[in-house]
């Protein structure tokens, strides 16, 4: 944290550069360990985004601030012309309409990366949160952003839809590259389901910006017991096929638990690249063995590994007993990029079916020593290789286990 007679200093030193044409200011990913003052936070912000050097063309605001002062009605011009900034802050402080100042602002900007992430944490216990409405907004006087030809958003844990969306692209009409990332839990996913409908989305492109030339995005979110088709989202978006240059899109089912019905559902484009994001941790990934599903509108089926080109660790729960076959459209396996492989051999339960599981595991042991497992440990095991080029896996780890039933499955994994 920047003390404020040290940070007087520095922006006096700032203030005297005449000729500045870059700034770049980068907090670390670990909010919790790396806080920036909330005074420097804002005086950082006030100058670059309000009271910028004429000189200035590009800006880096990677700090976690909700950037509160630039909606409070403030007018000046400046000559940015390249943006990327994180609105931080609660679900009652930020929202995608957040970013409508920076338009009116910064007229002269040609690319802007955006991040809107709230404060409220990902779903780690079940937990539910409350989930506000998004703020009304004047939709008669939205600013124009004229110069704006790239624009990358992505947002995380905060409310959206296909009407605000369109909204914001209003304000650049001559955009031609788009890239929209979208990570959510079971608290959010009934509200965004209409971003999973491609024909919503082309009328909302075609109308907004006609210019458009690429579109990628990356849509991850988890259910609650909400009845999905694939095959019926996966053709809305068909109409991309041709509208875009080498357009494809996957989507990806699987279950977190096997205790809930909560699954995790994710779309992306075949060209969507992105490193830096998709910073999922405090989402349950757990992909269960049996219950994997991936669709592709690649009718060759020979590229669907793409799409998961930027996976390099996988948590994969082995289930006591298979139910359903891996569903995917491809015999090569999708994942070819995972190095780090977590195993999980059971879910947590209650300390009193432990106990009793655990008893009479070693009982059996005991009193049958020749007792035949039925476990299907190695079925579990060709499902993941199915999934998985185990070729490419440098380290194998296995989540702490208090369960001796499942205890004979490492033997699989390890051979």
């Amino acid at each position: 944290m920047i003390s404020s007679p040290k940070l007087k200093i520095i922006f006096e030193q700032l203030k005297k550069l005449t000729k500045i044409v870059l700034f770049r200011l980068v907090q670390s990913n670990n909010v919790e360990e790396d806080k920036l003052g909330i005074y420097a936070a804002q005086e950082f912000s006030q100058w670059i985004l309000t009271d910028p050097p004429s000189t200035l063309r590009s800006a880096d605001l990677y700090f976690y601030y909700d950037h509160s002062l630039i909606g409070t009605g403030l007018i000046t011009t400046t000559n940015l012309t390249h943006l990327r900034m994180i609105f931080y802050g609660t679900s009652d402080s930020i929202s995608i309409y957040s970013l409508i100042p920076i338009f009116r602002m910064h007229g002269a900007l040609r690319y802007l990366w955006v991040a809107i992430k709230t404060t409220e944490l990902l779903d780690t216990d079940n937990s539910y949160i409350n989930v506000p409405s998004l703020p009304p907004i004047d939709e008669t006087s939205l600013p124009i952003s004229s110069s704006l030809k790239s624009f990358d958003l992505q947002i995380v844990m905060t409310r959206c839809d296909i009407r605000s969306i369109g909204l914001i692209l209003r304000c650049m009409p001559n955009l031609h590259r788009f890239v929209f990332t979208l990570i959510v839990d079971f608290n959010i996913s009934p509200f965004i389901m209409d971003l999973t409908n491609g024909k919503n989305w082309q009328e909302t492109l075609t109308t907004y910006v006609p210019y458009l030339t690429k579109f990628d995005f990356y849509i991850s979110f988890i259910t609650s017991g909400m009845a999905i088709d694939l095959n019926e989202i996966l053709n809305s978006f068909r109409c991309f096929l041709k509208l875009y240059y080498q357009w494809q899109i996957g989507i990806n089912r699987w279950k977190v638990s096997p205790y809930h019905p909560f699954e995790h559902i994710n779309l992306r484009t075949l060209n969507y690249n992105h490193l830096t994001v998709r910073r999922e941790a405090r989402i349950r990934t757990i992909t269960i063995s049996d219950t994997f599903d991936m669709r592709s509108t690649n009718t060759s089926n020979l590229h669907d590994h793409y799409f998961h080109s930027n996976h390099h660790e996988m948590r994969f729960f082995m289930t006591k007993k298979t139910t359903t076959p891996i569903i995917h459209s491809s015999n090569i396996p999708p994942f070819q990029n995972v190095k780090h492989l977590i195993f999980y051999l059971t879910f947590p339960k209650p300390a009193i079916l432990l106990f009793l599981e655990n008893t009479l595991t070693w009982l059996t042991r005991i009193l049958m020593p020749f007792y035949k497992n039925d476990d299907d440990s190695q079925q579990c095991l060709d499902n993941l290789s199915s999934l998985i080029d185990l070729s490419t896996v440098d380290a194998v780890e296995f989540a702490p286990d208090k369960i001796l039933t499942r205890l004979h499955a490492v033997i699989h994994v390890l051979l």
